[in-house]
């Protein structure tokens, strides 16, 4: 700013301050004149003329609302700390406990995760790229995600100790340490339908497989004798195996192990009465 002006405004104007915002809306002074003034001491932050000035800047800035803002959508999720302000209170205890992989307060699975930590989005990086990348004066250094982060209930702009990031590929998790990081064990969540936790579906490449599993273990567990209330047979007709029951008792039995395993079969009614088992 001209040496000139300030003189003008604040050794002859009864209300520099006012004139000072009159000539920031003519665009003949910038911000950074302005903060070079609050700096020197020369003018007041808080004054109401400098205030508002400060408020019509802060409004110029965009505003992150989601990571894709800014970066690319990828496999890798980024997870920050519910616990920042206890982690910065006891910084050498975490520092020990990550160290060894002993602390408590690391989340086991995906359901504990949200309860520790809050999803910030997905990103296409590496770690390391990550690391670097969500540090404040990198991708906000003017406060663009200071309202993003405030709407997700945390109160840390910059990635720290604690924080996690999750491979959606590989399932692997890193916590950050003081230096480097630290790979933890995240399991993914069960899948979930109407409030049941649904197994994943056992896949057999062939009968046989499905056969030795019957055998050794849904038979085992009913203690079905073979030839006496089961068997292996074959339709000679399609060519396809199955697995004959005797008895309607033992079929229904069967069928309630062979569903809570997720596996899928149809039941044939054959015309000795007995019941054909065939894998899909």
């Amino acid at each position: 700013m001209n040496n000139h002006i300030i003189d003008e405004l604040f050794h002859k104007s009864k209300h520099p301050n006012r004139e000072l915002y009159e000539l920031y809306k003519q665009k003949k002074i910038t911000i950074k004149d302005i903060n070079g003034l609050i700096q020197s001491q020369i003018i007041n932050p808080n004054n109401i003329w400098i205030k508002k000035i400060i408020k019509i800047e802060k409004e110029k800035i965009k505003q992150i609302k989601s990571l894709k803002d800014i970066f690319s959508v990828g496999p890798i999720e980024i997870w920050y700390s519910r616990q920042m302000k206890e982690i910065k209170k006891n910084w050498m205890i975490w520092e020990y406990n990550i160290q060894l992989g002993k602390s408590l307060k690391f989340p086991k699975n995906k359901q504990h995760l949200r309860k520790s930590h809050v999803r910030l989005g997905n990103v296409n990086m590496t770690k390391n790229q990550i690391f670097h990348n969500m540090q404040g004066e990198i991708w906000s250094p003017n406060g663009e995600a200071r309202q993003f982060i405030k709407n997700k209930g945390l109160n840390h702009i910059s990635m720290s100790v604690g924080d996690i990031v999750f491979d959606q590929r590989t399932e692997e998790s890193w916590i950050v340490k003081g230096i480097g990081w630290k790979k933890i064990i995240i399991k993914k969540d069960k899948k979930v339908i109407k409030g049941k936790i649904i197994k994943k579906e056992k896949k057999f490449k062939t009968f046989d497989d499905f056969f030795n599993w019957f055998k050794y273990n849904v038979a085992k567990e009913l203690k079905l004798a073979y030839g006496h209330d089961y068997r292996e047979n074959i339709n000679y007709d399609i060519n396809e195996n199955y697995i004959e029951i005797f008895m309607k008792y033992d079929l229904n039995k069967a069928l309630l192990y062979i569903k809570r395993n997720n596996i899928k079969v149809k039941v044939i009614q054959m015309k000795n009465t007995n019941y054909a088992i065939y894998l899909i």
